[in-house]
């Protein structure tokens, strides 16, 4: 999980994260890094705070190499503005990452 320090929604999305994972049975560590300045930014390829990659992956489909990177709020389709990913984008991003390990 990419993150800015200080992003109100980056405790929310690690929360529904593990939540997910142990739904799953998955005992998976979580790595947060925390994104604090634009050429860290630019190298992670960040597209804003929070974002989650599973097996490096951009859990939004789409979105493994955004064209701008920077310090900002990542806004997520279907999220009703909560800041973080809808629970079933995180869901399917997992089921896929597994289901890919165990073929």
């Amino acid at each position: 999980m990419l993150y800015v320090p200080g992003c109100p929604h980056h405790p929310a999305a690690a929360a529904e994260l593990r939540k997910i994972l142990r739904s799953e049975g998955i005992a998976a560590p979580i790595r947060e890094i925390a994104v604090v300045d634009a050429a860290t930014a630019q190298e992670l390829r960040f597209p804003g705070s929070p974002s989650i990659r599973i097996d490096g992956r951009d859990i939004e489909s789409g979105c493994s190499a955004p064209a701008a990177s920077g310090l900002a709020c990542r806004m997520y389709p279907d999220s009703d503005g909560r800041g973080i990913p809808p629970i079933e984008m995180i869901r399917e991003a997992v089921r896929q990452a597994r289901q890919k390990d165990q073929a």
